[in-house]
């Protein structure tokens, strides 16, 4: 996407000021284009820090949770609305607002079955290893990204609750 990527590299040249007003003429310009909302509601929320002053930063911040309710509320994508919601439950803790984040994280669609454990299995039989790897690799990836956050989450929450520094140690 030509519009995005003009964006990015405005944002990543530092150029912050350019690309935020770039990028609110595009999101004007194309109202309906949720796709663009959530790339440009990342770059917001991803180039946030690069702002010295932090009011601009919350302003950007704040930015990207407008863009990405509007896609959680209007948007028939359920791919780009989920994604949206996952973006809100990381944002409102930001800017205090716990309840919402809860809310919207709880609206996303959770399944436990994962297909392509099978899938990879099958691939296999038929003898597509690449495939199978990629496959298998990629759930790896997932469940060890997946025991780091709630290791760290148990630490946090023994830290937090308890001070229980052994069951810290325990999770870290």
């Amino acid at each position: 996407m030509a519009l995005f990527s003009e964006c990015e590299k405005l944002f990543s040249s530092g150029e912050l000021g350019k690309a935020i007003d770039k990028s609110k003429k595009y999101i004007i310009k194309y109202p309906s284009s949720y796709y663009l909302k959530l790339r440009i509601g990342c770059l917001f929320t991803m180039y946030s820090w690069k702002s010295i002053v932090e009011e601009k930063n919350m302003k950007m911040i704040k930015y990207s949770i407008k863009l990405y309710e509007d896609i959680a509320k209007n948007c028939r994508k359920i791919e780009l609305v989920e994604q949206s919601l996952f973006q809100l439950g990381a944002l409102y803790p930001l800017v205090g607002e716990e309840d919402k984040a809860i809310e919207a994280l709880n609206k996303i669609n959770k399944s436990e079955l994962d297909p392509n454990v099978l899938l990879a299995s099958i691939y296999m039989e038929k003898n597509e290893l690449k495939k199978a790897r990629e496959m298998m690799q990629s759930k790896l990836y997932k469940s060890i990204n997946d025991i780091t956050f709630a290791c760290l989450g148990l630490a946090n929450s023994y830290m937090k609750d308890e001070k229980n520094l052994c069951m810290v140690e325990k999770y870290y």
